[in-house]
């Protein structure tokens, strides 16, 4: 991988004109909504699964700890491979950890969970300032990047209303994690399509 942004300069006025930051943004928003709601409602799930309350409760902490371990390595695979890539693998795996989750009926399962999730979750801090600045650079990196940790801040603030309202509404826990598993599908995608621009197209209207 080269130097992050090429010799390219990047204003944040120019990266706002790109559809590849509203892209980065949206996939960052997308997938802290879902983190923070998932680990809002994991407990009260876990408990109508048949999961012990003390259990569950254990659980969510340790998916907390995995957290940690993921930051490490995450940024230790983003290092050595392509920064957007990494972070792809990141939400594939936060939406595998969501799907076992839902068919969670035992300790076992949320053993697989804790880990698949905890760790992968973790993921997020590490590579979003990463592929921020592999797509733009860090000639304007502090706002660029401040604009994109905003969208993961008001994403996470979002996650557990949205995640209560569905369930105030549906009546089932397993109806909003459905519903998280589309939006980390999204927030893949966004993702996936978030190619670095180029600076010729971001000035045309300059």
């Amino acid at each position: 991988m080269g130097a992050p942004g090429g010799e390219e300069k990047w204003t944040p006025s120019k990266a706002f004109r790109t559809p590849s930051y509203w892209l980065l943004l949206s996939a960052f928003f997308l997938s802290s909504m879902v983190v923070a709601g998932v680990l809002q409602n994991e407990v009260n799930f876990l408990t109508v699964m048949g999961i012990p309350m003390a259990t569950a409760t254990f659980a969510l902490g340790f998916t907390g700890g995995m957290g940690g371990l993921g930051k490490l390595a995450f940024g230790f695979l983003a290092d050595r491979l392509n920064p957007r890539h990494a972070a792809i693998v990141c939400f594939a795996m936060q939406l595998v950890g969501v799907v076992v989750l839902i068919m969670t009926h035992s300790p076992a399962m949320m053993c697989f969970f804790v880990f698949v999730y905890g760790f992968s979750m973790g993921g997020n801090v590490a590579v979003q300032p990463l592929v921020t600045g592999q797509l733009f650079g860090i000639a304007s990196f502090g706002v660029i990047f401040g604009w994109v940790s905003l969208a993961g801040a008001v994403g996470s603030s979002v996650g557990p209303v949205l995640g209560g309202v569905i369930c105030d509404i549906s009546g089932s826990y397993a109806t909003a994690f459905i519903v998280f598993l589309v939006v980390y599908a999204l927030a893949t995608v966004a993702i996936f399509l978030a190619r670095s621009p180029r600076m010729k197209k971001a000035a045309q209207s300059e």
